[in-house]
């Protein structure tokens, strides 16, 4: 209804009610569509906290191409709501081209990490990436085991933790090894990056490179979105990975790394 209400000041009303329906439905459901097209998204509405906030309610940062026009108050706000999107929504009120490459690396780690669980967010989930944080501060410290609020985490998630993590790394470098090498020097590294780490999180925020990729490049980008959205368990089980029986204890036998 907010939408609406917004929206009808732009459109005819036939449209308004289509696109605020269509814009709460696509938000609430991670989808991320652009109905404004040209990559817009969201842009038009940067200043507005009626478009946002209640767009921030349904999902939970400079320089002169982005935020540098905007007053405090526009710079805070679309701060927020960037640092929000990447989750999993793909909604955008800034030109994610027009950003400073740190941002750019930012949102990448973001959108990679995505959200909790018990939705449709994407990306390794934020509850993944607090065990593999426990776990490497435990390694520091040389602490066992892993605990957590009063709470011990078994050893079995800790594998899954650290098997989500090396998988969704591991597809994702795969996956710009391809495009690259397909696409030759037509598109940067970093935008790459972006672009297969926002597939993989199910996110939908782009540099604006999509149009310019390949079919080859647009079937690796379509399949690293299916696999995120099924995810990395679902995609063990699913190609028969059982348990195997007990094995022997093995004596131990402590190797150098790092």
């Amino acid at each position: 209804m907010v939408l609406f209400l917004r929206f009808i000041r732009m459109f005819p009303l036939y449209r308004a009610i289509g696109a605020s329906i269509f814009r709460s439905v696509s938000v609430f459901c991670n989808a991320g569509f652009d109905l404004m097209g040209n990559f817009k998204s969201l842009i038009p509405f940067v200043n507005d906290p009626a478009v946002k906030i209640t767009k921030m309610l349904l999902i939970e940062y400079k320089n002169p191409s982005t935020l540098g026009k905007l007053q405090l108050y526009g710079k805070i706000h679309a701060n927020f709501f960037k640092s929000i999107t990447p989750r999993t929504v793909g909604s955008n009120t800034i030109d994610i081209a027009s950003l400073n490459q740190p941002t750019i690396l930012l949102l990448t780690v973001l959108m990679l990490i995505g959200g909790s669980l018990r939705g449709t967010v994407g990306g390794i989930k934020t509850t993944t990436f607090m065990v593999l944080v426990f776990l490497m501060v435990n390694a520091y410290r040389e602490l066992t085991p892993i605990v957590i609020s009063g709470r011990t985490i078994p050893l079995k998630t800790i594998r899954k933790a650290v098997f989500i993590f090396c998988f969704a790394l591991t597809l994702i470098l795969i996956s710009i090894f391809l495009i690259l090498f397909n696409q030759g020097n037509e598109s940067s590294f970093l935008k790459v990056l972006f672009e297969v780490t926002s597939a993989f999180g199910t996110v939908g925020l782009t540099t604006g490179i999509a149009p310019h990729l390949s079919t080859f490049a647009g079937l690796v980008i379509i399949l690293i979105m299916f696999i995120g959205r099924v995810g990395p368990l679902t995609m063990m089980v699913s190609f028969g990975f059982r348990k195997t029986r007990a094995i022997p204890q093995y004596p131990e036998e402590d190797i150098a790394v790092g």
